[in-house]
């Protein structure tokens, strides 16, 4: 069952992998969104923002281009997709 975190993290990744959503956008709704996480007891949500954080962190650090985060974001939120 995905949660209602879950469903958050996924619509707002869904945004930025189909375009609506800028990655600057994307960033600004995230880091807060990780930080309200830091004491929850969701697991799957903390490794998937985690997830969603480190994919952009690589772009920001010149490893990755925006083409290959979108790609890997779209692989992370598809089982999401998938049990919804």
């Amino acid at each position: 069952m995905v949660s209602g975190r879950q469903s958050e993290i996924e619509h707002a990744v869904a945004e930025y992998v189909d375009g609506s959503r800028n990655l600057a956008s994307l960033e600004n709704w995230l880091w807060p969104f990780m930080a309200n996480l830091a004491d929850s007891d969701d697991e799957e949500s903390r490794s998937l923002v985690g997830r969603i954080g480190n994919l952009i962190s690589e772009y920001s650090d010149g490893n990755r281009s925006e083409q290959e985060i979108r790609k890997e974001m779209a692989k992370a939120i598809l089982p999401l997709r998938m049990a919804s």
